[in-house]
This record gives structure tokens, sequence and C-alpha cells, in this order.
């Protein structure tokens, strides 16, 4: 019985198959990146070998799924060459037929032939997941988390912890150990690569080698969805005897370009966490982290042990260890992969002065920041020093040396600066787990978070009768406040964006004032003035506010709950939005069809673009000039 034959009568391939094999096999042939532009013999055999094998698991996919068919529910499964779907019930009648991204394809075919198939028991009983907490002793007690809380960070010294196994390189993000459900889970996150020249890269609708092949970002290896691991947890130094022997671990992935495996922690483990005194807590990471005497907590060690007879991954032990929790904080930002500094400087002097000193006012506490290229030092060291900052320099480089090189390293034609976006965003979200309520993605200095009600709290906070009655983070204010206006556990506010563009002004001091016109939602015709949104991407959210305990992954745009029982609430543009100045470092306008149509014109069904005057935000400008050479 093959492997896949297993999978299929172990009902779970939605869970193990990320992608179809016949699309992967042309994706292999399409997207496979060079590190520099000089020919690589290693890379097209590596990618002749994989499509061989790929044929030969697409032909036997279709051969098992056939076999799996019920034969008193006859369904024709379709895997068509050119990436559609066709999955025909009894009858003949369609009930989808579409175009998806690989990751779908799979999972629409998983689901289709998921009822048909045998369910045995599972293995093991998980936690029914509602929300997640800190896992600790001073969880349930009415001691503060701030004040003795203790959390699970990798011990190695480093940012990545790497692992190599055969060809494949592991690289290990981040790990935490947290509550669900009355269980304590280990998760880490992780992204595969292998040692070779090459790259598994996805990029928009034109490629990865257009005009838009700035937009490439890299993908796990397909294989890190098919892992089969066994979870091993214990504490190094104490006698094993009564440790539970493990469990099967569950790696998902929301995204595709990275995975999380989440583990349980057995009971005698958990109980030695609580009881444990005193580790070294000089093994963890201590940056921001409260003073005070070595927290409650023991070291873990990892395993992750393949259950494909040693075929699959299986990486040497990772090592956790307690640290003491800073400070909470109430809302964080992240930023995506940022490049070219000093050409930014010089558009905009005070931009990134301005970026954080706005931000901070309306009650941002933290910022991470992450480069390509070491650019952004000078212009963060002062905030780095006070800690408002954590600044990771030429980030990609750190996740991955070939990484490192296609995002800094290679002339400009075949630069990717933005290939590990995606894993740098879901790195930071999970570094602020336990540190802070919420998390924002704010991915580039163009981006500023606006709403009418930041003005109108700051001047009633004004006019508060004494300085203590006073509460200046009008944004976690705010958040809150909605928050408890909507039902269950909020993990997750959707943001859309307002594209900012127009004419430049001559007499702008900052880039709030910079661009001062809005695009333009509106057309006017023979059946007279309509509503219109401008393209899909308006249409979707653009970024993020997320509790990072309770949202397992980030995707750029978007983020996925821990569970469906959490409350997503999105959030209208009058309410909250981003004001995306699209024109600041570009070399043209990026507001398309611009100045075609002035306002109150005729326009034969064209979209106006960036001529809508808004002024909404300069109320702030006099306060974030006001805070230019100080710290706050």
């Amino acid at each position: 019985m093959s492997w896949l034959e297993r999978l299929l009568g172990d009902g779970v391939l939605a869970d193990r198959v990320s992608m179809s094999f016949e699309t992967y096999a042309k994706q292999l042939q399409k997207d496979t990146l060079h590190i520099s532009s000089e020919a690589d013999s290693s890379c097209p055999a590596a990618t002749e070998q994989r499509l061989k094998r790929v044929a030969a698991v697409a032909q036997e996919a279709e051969a098992a799924a056939q076999n799996a068919v019920n034969s008193s529910r006859q369904i024709k499964i379709n895997i068509v060459h050119n990436a559609h779907v066709a999955i025909f019930s009894e009858g003949g009648q369609a009930f989808a037929c579409d175009v998806l991204h690989p990751l779908l394809l799979m999972l629409l075919f998983a689901e289709a032939i998921r009822p048909i198939l045998p369910s045995p028991p599972p293995e093991e009983t998980w936690p029914e997941v509602t929300q997640a907490g800190p896992a600790g002793p001073a969880h349930g007690s009415d001691i503060q988390p701030e004040e003795s809380q203790v959390i699970y960070r990798f011990c190695d010294d480093q940012e990545v912890v790497h692992r190599k196994v055969g060809r494949a390189d592991l690289h290990f993000l981040a790990a935490d150990v947290l509550e669900v459900g009355g269980e304590y889970l280990l998760e880490v996150l992780w992204f595969a690569s292998s040692d070779d020249r090459c790259v598994m890269a996805g990029a928009t609708e034109t490629g990865i080698h257009g005009d838009k092949a700035y937009y490439s970002f890299a993908h796990t290896l397909p294989r890190a969805h098919l892992q089969h691991w066994h979870c091993d947890i214990s504490t190094p130094g104490i006698s094993r005897a009564g440790m539970w022997p493990g469990n099967s671990a569950v790696t998902l992935s929301f995204s595709g370009f990275d995975s999380v495996t989440s583990c349980r922690v057995p009971s005698s483990v958990k109980n030695l966490m609580l009881q444990a005194r005193s580790p070294d807590v000089s093994k963890g990471t201590s940056e921001n982290f409260v003073e005070g005497p070595d927290p409650p907590g023991v070291e873990l060690e990892l395993k992750l042990l393949s259950k494909d007879s040693g075929k699959g991954l299986q990486p040497e032990p990772l090592r956790l260890c307690p640290v003491r929790a800073p400070l909470r904080r109430r809302i964080s930002a992240c930023t995506s992969l940022l490049h070219g500094a000093d050409r930014m400087h010089n558009i905009m002097p005070f931009l990134v002065e301005d970026w954080i000193n706005y931000h901070v006012m309306l009650g941002i506490e933290h910022f991470t920041v992450y480069d390509t290229d070491g650019s952004y030092e000078p212009y963060l060291a002062t905030f780095v020093e006070h800690g408002r900052v954590t600044y990771h320099a030429r980030w990609p480089g750190v996740l991955s040396t070939k990484l490192g090189l296609l995002s800094a390293g290679v002339k400009a034609e075949h630069l990717r600066p933005m290939l590990t976006e995606p894993q740098a965003l879901d790195a930071c979200v999970w570094h602020y787990r336990h540190v802070s309520d919420w998390v924002v993605g704010l991915h580039s200095f163009e981006e500023f978070l606006h709403s009418p009600f930041f003005s109108q709290e700051f001047q009633s906070q004004a006019e508060a009768a004494t300085n203590e009655a006073r509460d200046t983070k009008v944004l976690p204010r705010l958040l809150e406040r909605w928050a408890s206006q909507v039902a269950g556990k909020v993990a997750l506010f959707e943001v859309f964006q307002e594209v900012m563009g127009g004419p430049v002004s001559e007499r702008s001091t900052s880039t709030l004032s910079a661009w001062t016109h809005k695009r333009n939602r509106s057309f006017e015709g023979e059946r007279g003035r309509m509503g219109f949104v401008f393209n899909d991407a308006e249409a979707r959210p653009f970024t993020w506010i997320v509790d990072p305990l309770n949202v397992i992954q980030t995707a750029i745009h978007m983020a996925k709950p821990r569970s469906p029982d959490l409350t997503v609430v999105t959030l209208p543009t009058d309410l909250l939005r981003v004001n995306h100045y699209v024109n600041l470092g570009s070399n043209s306008s990026r507001c398309s069809l611009e100045s075609t149509c002035g306002v109150g014109e005729t326009c034969d069904l064209a979209i106006s673009a960036c001529n809508v005057p808004d002024r909404s935000i300069l109320w702030a400008e006099p306060h974030v000039i006001a805070m230019r050479g100080g710290l706050t």
C-alpha cells in the first residue's frame, strides 16, 4: 500500500497534502530562481529529477483516488493539466470548477472525496480550541503576568535556529508554550528550504520574472506539509521515569509560506514546569525583559521523530528555555522587509522619525523593523537605544544564506527584496506572544494608521480635568472599545487601505501633508452617480491587528485565527484605515488613471483616481513635527 493510499484510508488528506501534484510540477518548471545569472547545472538537474518523481506520484494519486471511491456513490474526478479542477457528482452536475491556487486545488480535491472515505477513530483526542492563553506558574493565579509570568523561547542565542536533514534545511523561526483547553501545547514556527541553488517561490499573476518580480515570496518546501512527526518532549537532566512517551504532532500551513507544528506537552512535564524553580534565565533571550530573580520553569527538549519509517525529516532536538516576560504592552507593530533607507531619507528627510513618532502618539509602544541591507541602522539607532524599536538588519540572510543573497546580494535585475516578507511578519507576531495584547502590521513607512476618532479622542483627553484622568493611548483604547461591542473573543481586526496620491504639495513639511488626495471611488455615466470599488486590492483587507496568541499565522495582508469560534472584526474605513502614500519613493504616480477625470466632470465609465481632497490626518502634523529630535 502506498503512502498516498494510506493517507486516503486515514481520511486526513486535507491535513497532509498542500499542492496538486501536476500543478506542483508546472510550478517547478516556471518558478525556479537562480542565485546568480550564471548557468547552474545543479538546479535544472534537481528539478528534472523532481519532475519525474512528481509525475509518478500524480499517477499514483489518480489511481488511489479512483480506488477509494465508494461504489454506492460514484464521483468522477478530473485533474486537468491547465490547473482547472472539475469534480462531478452523479448525474453529471458540476459542483466545483475553477482556476485555483495549488493549495486550494488539493484541498478541494480532498474535501470532495472525504465523505466517501473510511474514518477510523483518531489516535488521540486534542483539546477543543476556543482561545489560547499563557502557560506557566503565574497562569490562573492572582499574580499579574507582568510581574512573574514565564514564557518559553529557543535557548540558542540566535534569531533563527537551523537544522540540516539530508538535502533539506529547516529554519525554526520561533517557539512557544501556551495553554489551550486546559492543556499545554508546544508550538514551533518553521520554514524549509533545499540545500541547492533553487528557491520555491510564488508571485503575482505576472510571474516571478516580469515587472512584478519585486513581489516574489519564498514558499516552504511542499515536503514540509507531508511530515508525520511524533513529539518527544522531555526535561534534560531529569529522570524520564514516568514520562509520557509522546504523541503525534500536528503540522499545518495557512499560507504555504511557512509551517506551524503543535505538540501536546505531557502532564508529567507540565507538572515539572509548574514546580521547578530557578533555571538559568541567561540561556534565553533577555532583551527588554524585567530584571529580577530567575523565573520558575524548566528547560524543555523537543525531538521531532519521523513516523514514516525514518524516511521523513528528523531534525536534531530543539531546546526551549524559560525567560521572564517583559512588561506587558497594549499594542506593538511589525514592519515588512525594508531597504534603501538613504534614498528614502533624501526624498523625505524625517520619514522614519515621523512615522515612529506618529504611531507612538497613537499608543503603539514598540516596533519591530526588518530590512534586507542594513541601511536603516543610523535612522533607528536612537529608538533602539531607548528600547522603542527592535531592529533586525539583513534579516533574509539570517533566515537563509541563499535567500539573503537573492534579497540583497545579486545584480539589480535578479534582486527579490521581498522574498522573505511573509516569514518576517510571522516571526514578528510570534515573538510578541505573551508580550503584547495586540500587534499591527505596518508594512512600510508609507503606511499611516488613520481614524477620524483619533483627533476627537485627543481633544477629549486634552480637556480632561486632571493629568491622572488622561489616557493618551488612543488606538488601544479604541480597539478595546470595539472588541467589547461584539460577541466572543476577538482574535483579528481587518483593516483596509485608503490610497493617497495626486500631485505632491510643494509646501509639505512631512509625508502627511505631501499627498492630500485620495482615490475617487465613484463615476458618472448615463445611470447617474454610482459607487465603485476600484480594484480587487481595495476590496480585500490591507493589513491586520491581531491577538498574537490567538492567530496561528499571517499572510502579508491576511491572518488566520486559531479557532473558527474566535471573532474576526472587519473595520470600515470610517472607523480605522491605513493611509497608504503610494507615491512616496516612486518614480511615477502609482494612482491609476490619475487626472483623467476631475471631480464633478462626466466620466464615461472611467474611474478617476487620487483627486478627491482629504486633509483629515493633518491635525497630527504639528504634533509630529514638535516631536522631532526628542524621544517620547
